[in-house]
């Protein structure tokens, strides 16, 4: 009678420290998304934020050039160290 005997202690050995490694790797995948997610929706609210301001920004240059526009008075501006003067 030929037997062949296997330590299969050493393979359960390598195959949970694969496990380990695995749940690792997991973890820290799960961790780097949920990082990447808050990042993209703190830039996202940025955006939105940003583009309110320039919605803003615009109405207000518009309102400007529209009383600028149909005044009949001259109106001149100079920058604060009064070197430059614009009608």
């Amino acid at each position: 009678m030929v037997g062949t005997h296997f330590d299969l202690s050493e393979r359960k050995q390598a195959e949970e420290a694969l496990i380990m490694h695995r749940d690792h790797l997991d973890r820290l995948v799960r961790n780097r998304t949920a990082e990447l997610e808050w990042t993209n929706n703190r830039l996202l609210q940025e955006i939105r934020e940003r583009e309110q301001l320039e919605q803003v920004l615009r109405d207000s240059e518009e309102k400007f050039h529209s009383i600028v526009d149909s005044s009949l008075d001259g109106i001149f501006f100079s920058s604060p160290d009064k070197r430059e003067i614009r009608a």
